[in-house]
């Protein structure tokens, strides 16, 4: 049950489409078709990662979504993670901006750049605050 529970709400085909074209000051920024669940946004998807212990290998769509979405994270979405998961995705953003946002990338080296930046993340209890 815990394993179809997952893969219904974390593996969907689109991941990252249009993920770098949120906005921050639209109100569905995170549902739609790159979200799995056009009710849960990416935000709330990671913090039911957090909570349930989903394997990283599911969540790293909706993290590299987060990386490549133009705005940072809001103060609502920020209060929905914990502090080392809000500071791991400001580190990743930066870190992909930094280094990738000055090459002139196609979309699919851009998501493969945030997904190689987002593989050193890890949901483990013992990160939790």
């Amino acid at each position: 049950m815990y394993k179809r529970a997952i893969r219904e709400i974390y593996d969907y085909p689109s991941e990252y489409r249009n993920a770098e074209k949120k906005s921050d000051t639209d109100s569905d920024r995170d549902k739609g078709p790159d979200s799995p669940d056009p009710r849960l946004g990416h935000a709330v998807l990671i913090s039911l990662a957090e909570k349930y212990d989903v394997p990283l290998q599911h969540v790293v769509p909706t993290f590299v979504a987060l990386v490549l979405r133009d705005d940072p994270l809001t103060d609502d979405e920020a209060a929905l993670l914990s502090v080392v998961t809000v500071c791991r995705l400001a580190r990743a953003r930066e870190q992909y901006f930094r280094k990738y946002m000055t090459n002139r990338l196609g979309p699919d080296e851009r998501r493969n750049a945030a997904e190689k930046i987002v593989q050193v993340f890890s949901l483990s209890t013992t990160d939790k605050n």
